[in-house]
């Protein structure tokens, strides 16, 4: 979903209708450039594919020119990168931040830092801050999307549970696992949930979780994106039938959907 909402971002002017989109974007990662360049690859090459006459290649190799990768090790790491973006002059700010193993890098904080969890909490309040600064330069900032792992979420198990960015230490988390989410009739508990949560949700604007859940679309299970925090919010406008706009700012907390990966994009899947 992530690599999918970059290469959207980096379609020609066939697509977005621009005479020239010359976005850029920036991918943060533990992981070094050549395993994250051939997924980028493969998921430009099918969106490309649909609105692109001719030269496909050149078209993929174009937009690849235009994403930066930046391999960081830590949250320190992480901080410098967000330290960078917040000086560079407002024509230089990529269009799209994507920081890829946020969960790995939590527990790398929260581990080096074990017997000074205030320290730690500190950092994060304080990237948290420095995030919604770059996300908010002069009004015309990057869309930061962060990603995390998740864990698994049992209710009647208390004990530490492993995740793909480390351990989860009881109770981190324990709110967004209690989500229900309403199927035809009954309700369905997802069985997994985020690394950090609540810590993880002081850094987004927006926290969405996706996973997969039993259930939901004809024949088993399907992917879930729902939305576990939003402090962002849209406004939406209505005259309310007496001629005067009154705009009011929605909530989308526990709003929820399911989609699919049909050709190499994620669709919204109709129930």
């Amino acid at each position: 979903l992530a690599l999918q909402t970059i290469s959207l971002a980096l379609l020609p002017a066939t697509e977005t209708g621009a005479d020239k989109n010359d976005k850029t974007a920036l991918i943060v990662s533990t992981l070094p450039a050549q395993s994250l360049v051939p997924r980028l690859r493969a998921v430009l090459v099918e969106q490309l594919s649909k609105v692109v006459v001719g030269d496909l290649q050149g078209h993929v190799r174009g937009c690849l020119s235009r994403i930066s990768i930046s391999r960081v090790f830590d949250m320190q790491g992480l901080g410098e990168v967000v330290d960078e973006l917040s000086l560079l002059e407002e024509d230089k700010v990529p269009g799209l931040v994507l920081v890829v193993g946020v969960g790995l890098l939590m527990n790398g904080l929260f581990t080096a830092k074990a017997h000074d969890k205030a320290a730690a909490h500190g950092f994060v309040a304080g990237l948290a801050g420095k995030l919604r600064g770059v996300a908010g330069k002069k009004g015309n900032g990057p869309l930061v999307v962060l990603l995390n792992s998740t864990t698994s979420s049992h209710p009647d198990a208390g004990e530490e549970r492993r995740t793909e960015g480390g351990q989860l230490r009881e109770g981190e988390g324990a709110r967004e696992g209690q989500v229900l989410l309403r199927g035809e009739g009954d309700f369905k508990r997802r069985e997994s949930r985020p690394a950090w949560g609540q810590v993880f949700g002081q850094l987004v604007g927006m926290h969405l979780m996706v996973t997969r859940v039993d259930g939901v679309v004809a024949g088993g299970r399907g992917w879930v994106v729902e939305v576990l925090g939003d402090e962002v919010g849209v406004y939406s406008c209505s005259d309310e039938g007496i001629g005067e706009e009154i705009w009011t700012r929605r909530n989308r907390e526990q709003r929820w959907g399911v989609v699919e990966v049909r050709d190499g994009r994620v669709v919204d899947v109709v129930l």
